[in-house]
């Protein structure tokens, strides 16, 4: 058993990664039936939530209608299932196009959008500066 830098055997660090890749794929799993639960009892007692979330796919699952905000405004709003197949806001096509998909690399052209500054509060859309199809009218 050899030692890392910090005194400790290079098996601990090899157990720790271990352990957390079972500790996120026990969150995960727990959830999951969080989510389920939530749609079963939504679907059963006719329950409406306010779900925020970063997470697109799990946004898809559990949401009705979507409303998408960029720098406190929103951008686009409509079903779901709308929203998801025929996004009609730049910034929406680009966060859809980040959800990490199998059949796709949609992470590096997500990337290409830049990280442009972020406009300042005003009359146009924010996200304009970052925006590659942004117009006059946008700004």
């Amino acid at each position: 058993m050899h030692n890392n830098n910090n005194g400790y055997p290079s098996q601990t660090r090899a157990w720790v990664t271990v352990a957390i890749l079972m500790l996120a794929y026990v969150l995960s799993f727990v959830d999951r039936q969080i989510l389920n639960l939530l749609v079963r009892l939504k679907a059963t007692l006719g329950l409406s939530y306010l779900f925020i979330s970063h997470d697109l796919s799990v946004v898809r699952y559990f949401s009705d209608r979507i409303m998408v905000m960029y720098l406190g405004r929103i951008v686009e709003s409509g079903t779901s299932e709308a929203v998801w197949s025929t996004p009609l806001h730049p910034y929406t096509r680009l966060l859809l196009e980040s959800v990490p998909r199998p059949e796709h690399k949609s992470r590096a052209r997500a990337a290409a959008a830049g990280g442009g500054a972020a406009a300042p509060a005003g009359p146009g859309c924010r996200f304009s500066p970052r925006c590659p199809l942004a117009t006059d009218l946008c700004r």
